[in-house]
């Protein structure tokens, strides 16, 4: 109902990817602004404020994003060779592999070649996810048992599949632009630019497709959806039309839906959760200042209902059956959310009456009553600047005093202070302590008066020496020594007067009485 909606302000430019975990509980949205965001329900408020942002490539817009099947992972496509995994957080896991565009045969590679324009996990397998290209493949990839490739250790794709045109060859002008999964994993299907619709089932060895169905559409297919059944599929192309197909007779359409204005390839289409509905938005051009949101009857292929989006075109749409309400995704990078008051259940419902709390509203400075600041005067405020322009209070230094605040507190009486204000020797306990009981005065005293202090202290009460009180006296070791004779002879003679030395060489001592010299 479109009088029950509420509106959330995701980007600043066009949404262009959309998708909810299994529980619903979460949303991931990307645009044209380059920014993927993650969205809480459980925690949202009026404020409508993001829990996660992360920008995969600077420059690029997001072509694609989705959940896992466990909700434990996400895959972003964002306008380059690579798919970027993240967990549940947005923190980074991996990145796939670009291929060499060199090479002729594009199984050869390990990646892409081309920009890869959309992504799809597996429906049942939480580790594998395909990704379609503009190289005229659709790969498939496996976070755990895939190959690493590369100084970087980037993803390897474990299976190739070929898209072919008319003449059955695969060649890079039959793009790929969209792709899914069977609901039981066991088939994939692909919607080229060249308006076929091309299905490959599940093998051990992958290549060209097994059905091919030509000119589906008049113009390039941007986006497949199957019902539960797992046999019928419904078709968005850039012609202004929406088929639905039967993979039993894959020759004509079960039915198909007419003059659905569309200016972005990147417009889905959907089926409700009964199965009952089938569903997709318009564009705005000159003639339709607003999109619509037209629903057909999946079983008779008449028009049901339709609702008006005022002022933009509708890109993505989404029901998810576990909160039962529609998630639009619009050009004026708002998601709006429609839902119903008794049927509709979380969602929506948890932050469409729920203010947000004081500690909030008091994060950010200006969202209440509008005030002004100088940008001189911030730092003295304790206020500071973000990246996204929110003023956000500092921790206040010791000493700051508010001008604005109500209540002052006095403040302390400069110098040392002891108790009720009394001017004191010592400013408190430690400073007492510190100067009183652990000053270090050895260094001003001279080491040998102090020894000198201990000497009569040692000779009245030896505590060290006291073990030598019986044997220092006397001297219990024999400590003389015992000279050979020939050192003994040359201790009684005399230096030689001339030559200096106690045995003469000059011969001046020759003449000298026999029992002066040397006994030989």
């Amino acid at each position: 109902n479109a009088e029950y909606m509420g509106d959330v302000p995701a980007h600043s430019k066009t949404v262009c990817a959309l998708s909810t975990n299994p529980k619903a509980s979460r949303m991931l949205t990307g645009g044209l602004d380059n920014i993927v965001r993650m969205w809480d329900f459980n925690g949202m408020t009026t404020a409508k404020r993001h829990v996660r942002q992360v920008e995969p490539l600077e420059g690029h817009a997001i072509q694609a994003l989705t959940y896992s099947c466990s909700g434990s992972h996400f895959v972003v496509a964002a306008g380059d060779t690579k798919a970027r995994v993240y967990d549940v957080d947005a923190k980074y896991i991996l990145q796939t592999t670009t291929g060499d565009m060199y090479i002729r045969d594009t199984a050869n590679t390990h990646g892409h070649t081309h920009m890869v324009t959309d992504v799809a996990w597996h429906p049942l397998d939480r580790e594998q996810f395909i990704t379609a290209s503009m190289d005229a493949t659709v790969r498939i990839w496996d976070i755990t048992n895939g190959k690493k490739v590369g100084i970087d250790q980037t993803l390897a794709h474990t299976h190739c599949l070929k898209a072919v045109d008319k003449r059955n060859l695969n060649i890079s002008n039959c793009h790929v632009l969209c792709c899914t999964y069977t609901p039981d994993g066991k088939a994939i299907v692909a919607g080229c630019v060249d308006g076929s619709i091309q299905l490959w089932n599940e093998r051990k060895k992958y290549g060209k497709p097994d059905k091919v169905r030509r000119e589906a559409h008049g113009a390039e297919v941007c986006h497949i959806r199957f019902f539960n059944d797992g046999h019928r599929l419904v078709s968005r192309g850039m012609d202004d039309a929406m088929k639905i197909w039967d993979l039993r007779k894959f020759t004509d359409p079960v039915h198909t839906f007419t003059g659905l204005l569309t200016k972005s390839n990147k417009t889905n289409c959907g089926v409700s959760p009964d199965q009952s509905l089938v569903f997709t938005g318009t564009s705005v051009d000159a003639k339709n200042a607003d999109g619509t949101i037209q629903f057909f009857d999946a079983h008779t292929g008449n028009r049901v209902y339709g609702t008006n989006v005022k002022g933009c075109g509708v890109i993505r749409t989404e029901w998810p059956s576990e909160i039962d309400q529609l998630i639009v995704a619009c050009t004026d990078g708002k998601v709006r959310i429609m839902y119903h008051p008794t049927k509709s259940r979380k969602g929506a419902l948890l932050f469409i009456g729920r203010e947000p709390t004081k500690r909030d509203a008091g994060e950010y400075i200006g969202t209440g009553a509008a005030q002004v600041y100088n940008v001189g005067d911030l730092k003295s405020m304790q206020l500071k600047e973000g990246k996204s322009g929110v003023l956000t209070k500092m921790k206040p230094k010791p000493g700051f005093v508010d001008p604005n605040q109500k209540t002052v507190v006095p403040p302390r009486p400069t110098g040392k202070t002891g108790v009720a204000g009394q001017k004191s020797t010592y400013g408190n306990l430690s400073q007492m302590i510190a100067q009183q009981v652990m000053v270090d005065k050895t260094k001003d005293e001279d080491p040998v008066e102090a020894l000198r202090k201990f000497a009569e202290k040692s000779a009245t009460n030896p505590l060290f020496t006291s073990a030598y009180e019986k044997t220092q006296p006397v001297n219990i070791l024999d400590y003389s020594e015992e000279l050979p004779e020939g050192d003994a002879l040359l201790a009684g003679m005399e230096r030689c007067q001339k030559c200096g030395l106690k045995l003469c060489r000059c011969g001046a001592e020759t003449a000298q009485p026999p029992t002066k010299q040397r006994k030989v």
